[in-house]
């Protein structure tokens, strides 16, 4: 089973994980599944708002993932 919570924005973070939360407490419910994979990203709609050279941008795929981690 794959969950693809898709493109994540700082805003809607806390939902993300939220929704994320609900599906696999549904799973946990249903054997029937034998691997979930959850997959989102992160990545800016542009880089305008980045300088030329090296930035840092928000890993929120990362936040999901280590939220769902130390939950289950």
């Amino acid at each position: 089973l794959i969950l693809d919570f898709g493109a994540i924005n700082p805003s809607n973070l806390s939902q993300t994980i939220e929704e994320a939360e609900l599906c696999l407490e549904e799973i946990k419910k249903n054997t029937y599944w034998k691997n979930v994979i959850v997959a989102s990203s992160s990545f800016p709609i542009d880089l305008s708002n980045c300088d030329l050279g090296l930035n840092e941008l928000p890993r929120l795929e990362w936040q999901l993932w280590r939220a769902l981690e130390q939950k289950y």
